[in-house]
């Protein structure tokens, strides 16, 4: 049986190219302490399937965070996704195959970079949304009853509209709340706290 020091080495050689490289140049992790471990990892480390392992695995993680953050990718755009996830990837290289954290890390990270100025219209938003929408859907795998109130700067439409696949046109600011329900056994619901408007959205059942 390998210990997690392994395993998780392990998953990084596939998933960290300077990783990598340095276990082939023979610099071991310290936390791999088994002899056999650690000549089997340089073993590893130098067969060249895990080139190949390497460009499998990158696909479908975009995948997987294209999947799992699906207005994220619509605003970003393809190209601007792909940097994106590159600057993630290399600031923050994965010791895990768990894609719903790897999810909410990429969250964490755009969050940051929103910080910085990164400015991509909705970002903010639609980021604050699909985090939000992460925690429901665990909450609802688990069975468990979760309500969520978030805070979007601009009136929803916008999202509906990402949900079909295009990019809205400028939408003007209109702070708007929006509480997200796990209950009942029930799929997420999205609902606009509006005194004067209360309406489901329609985006819910495909949340």
């Amino acid at each position: 049986m390998t210990t997690a020091a392994f395993q998780s080495a392990f998953v990084r050689l596939v998933t960290d190219q300077e990783f990598r490289d340095s276990v082939r140049r023979g610099q071991i992790p310290p936390g791999v302490v088994d002899p056999v471990e650690r000549e089997q990892l340089a073993v590893v480390a130098a067969q060249p399937g895990i080139a190949a392992m390497r460009v499998v695995y990158r696909g479908f993680r975009l995948n997987k965070i294209l999947a799992m953050l699906p207005l994220t990718g619509r605003l970003l755009g393809e190209q601007r996704l792909s940097a994106e996830l590159e600057r993630f990837w290399k600031d923050q290289p994965s010791g895990s195959f768990y894609y719903v954290e790897e999810a909410n890390r990429f969250c964490d990270f755009l969050w940051k970079r929103i910080e910085d100025g990164l400015e991509t219209p909705y970002l903010r938003d639609v980021v604050l949304f699909e985090q939000a929408s992460l925690r429901l859907q665990k909450a609802a795998g688990e069975g468990r009853e979760l309500m969520l109130q978030i805070d979007l700067n601009h009136r929803p439409a916008f999202l509906e509209e990402l949900y079909k696949g295009r990019v809205p046109a400028e939408v003007p600011l209109e702070p708007t709340s929006l509480l997200g329900v796990v209950s009942d056994k029930r799929p997420v619901r999205w609902f606009v706290l509006d005194p004067d408007n209360p309406l489901t959205l329609s985006l819910a059942s495909q949340s």
